[in-house]
């Protein structure tokens, strides 16, 4: 059965009400989970994830760096399986947390590394963070960190993105707080604001609707990329998948250093660039690169919230702006949503469903691929 993509673009619609309504939700039942004990205690935290959930958790890192003391490791699962589980060095219980994070609470890999852990760690606190309290995940775990919310049909990972966001974000105010990072009422402040971010949806909705002629221009093109620094890598990362699941369009994410160090010498030089571009401490590089990429030939589309720089307009092919009235270290709660409509732009341009959904010449590796994904490594 094809999957339009129009069930992407409708679950934005309900990302305001997630905003006001959930994110308190998630932090309420974070704060009931954890007593000040448990966090006060907290050196390391490992965030363990597949696909959106290691988006996420490269997105919050700085969040983690900003607000807390705590060392913050945002690792892919099978990496951490595979080699950084058997390194955790802890000397008192509980100084480092592992924190599995999966939509569904069955990741294969996510659950494995929490059952590693349990055997290479016994000292690390285990948390599963899913949106099914009842998962493998959660059986595997010896704290369960309910982000839920409820379900609105098969979309990638749109509304359990945000929530895996919210959940990050809430533990990152939390340890901070109860570390004596800031005082109670800062804390307050800033999940007042993370809320109160719902109400500025809309509008990059109909921001990003606009450039969607232009984009549309580009839907030929055999690939794409996307680029952004710190934090910003994982909103870059998150979009790169949302045009390859939304709109079957291979999608490169790097970090913007590194593209000017490798992806620059590549053809063909008129590959469309989508660049992350929030103010802060990156904003004078990804201008640099957008300059040079468009010099190379790459049409350039900015996603930021300085779209008056007057910089900007002369880089940029396209401009998404991205209000809001965030610090640098939560911009990945706006920044992520341009993506979503760009891959729409582009599926109904070349007519695809999302996830090649109705492409019969795929049906049986796809199948096969799906049997893998369920099966114990």
């Amino acid at each position: 059965m094809r999957l339009d993509y129009q069930l992407a673009t409708d679950q934005l619609s309900t990302l305001q009400d997630l905003y006001t309504e959930t994110f308190p939700e998630i932090d309420r039942r974070l704060r009931n989970l954890f007593t000040a004990g448990d966090l006060l205690s907290v050196k390391k935290v490992y965030v363990v994830g597949d696909g959106d959930s290691c988006h996420a958790a490269l997105a919050s890192k700085n969040a983690f760096m900003r607000l807390t003391n705590v060392e913050y490791f945002a690792v892919p699962a099978m990496k951490f399986l595979a080699y950084e589980v058997d390194c955790i060095r802890d000397y008192s219980p509980n100084q480092s947390m592992v924190i599995g994070v999966s939509a569904s609470g069955e990741s294969k890999r996510v659950v494995q590394a929490l059952q590693r852990t349990r055997e290479k760690a016994p000292d690390t606190r285990i948390v599963a963070m899913v949106g099914n309290p009842e998962s493998s995940a959660a059986k595997a775990a010896d704290s369960v960190y309910d982000i839920s919310i409820p379900e609105l049909g098969r979309a990638p990972g749109i509304r359990t993105y945000g929530a895996s966001l919210f959940g990050l974000a809430a533990l990152a105010i939390r340890i901070g707080e109860i570390q004596n990072k800031y005082h109670m009422n800062e804390a307050n402040a800033m999940r007042k604001l993370i809320a109160a971010q719902g109400s500025f949806i809309p509008k990059i909705i109909e921001d990003s609707n606009t450039v969607s002629e232009k984009i549309t221009k580009w839907a030929k093109s055999p690939f794409f990329m996307t680029a952004g620094c710190g934090s910003h890598f994982g909103t870059a990362a998150f979009s790169a998948a949302k045009l390859m699941e939304i709109a079957g369009v291979y999608c490169i994410p790097q970090d913007l250093e590194e593209w000017m160090h490798v992806e620059r010498f590549t053809y063909p030089v008129d590959t469309p660039l989508i660049v992350i571009a929030p103010g802060g401490a990156s904003f004078n590089h990804a201008l640099k690169l957008m300059e040079t990429a468009k010099q190379i030939g790459h049409p350039v589309i900015a996603v930021t919230d300085q779209p008056e720089h007057g910089s900007i307009a002369a880089r940029a092919d396209a401009v998404i702006p991205v209000s809001g009235s965030l610090d640098e270290h939560f911009k990945q709660f706006l920044f992520y949503i341009p993506s979503v409509l760009i891959g729409a732009v582009l599926a109904k341009e070349l007519d695809r469903g999302m996830f090649m959904s109705g492409d019969e010449s795929i049906r049986e590796p796809r199948a096969v691929m799906t049997r893998y994904l369920k099966e114990e490594v």
